[in-house]
């Protein structure tokens, strides 16, 4: 039956015994987890013109989560989320004269990662002026990053 093993389990002071081949398979990654929650970017940085922008935005996101650990205790998960937020426009970014604040969608690929409850995110998005037939805003539909920490904000139990 191959080579035996005794895990015991100190906090309920309970033993098991298996095999090395019964535990290594244990250890396998679980299969993928739809997964699902909400993202705000606070910040949003321009690659285009290499500036940090404040942002408000909050969108909604699903995808999947890869488990790399069968205690769940490290995870890769991919995530897509669109969601509504705000974009400034001022003579810099559009032809926009004064300062002003337009609607915009925002759409964003991220990978987050996980190990135990903290979380670090890295996204990629878009935004797109709802009103830019006449703004003529730089950045329309032109990559942004954006970097997150967390604290187990995305869940899959």
């Amino acid at each position: 039956y191959g080579e035996l093993v005794t895990l015991t389990d100190e906090k309920n002071g309970i033993s098991y015994t298996a095999t090395k081949d019964e535990v290594n398979a244990s250890k396998q990654a679980v299969a993928a987890t739809p997964i699902g929650g909400a993202f705000t970017f606070p910040f949003k940085y321009r690659p285009q013109s290499g500036i940090f922008e404040p942002s408000l935005s909050l969108s909604g996101a699903v995808g999947i989560c890869l488990s790399l650990d069968k205690d769940q205790i490290s995870s890769l998960s991919f995530l897509v989320s669109f969601g509504p937020s705000s974009i400034t426009l001022n003579s810099n970014n559009s032809t926009a004269t004064s300062s002003t604040t337009r609607s915009a969608a925002t759409t964003a690929f991220t990978i987050l990662g996980q190990w135990n409850k903290m979380q670090l995110a890295v996204s990629v998005g878009i935004d797109d002026n709802l009103d830019n037939t006449t703004d003529n805003w730089q950045y329309q539909s032109k990559p942004w990053i954006s970097l997150g920490i967390g604290a187990s904000v995305f869940s899959s139990n």
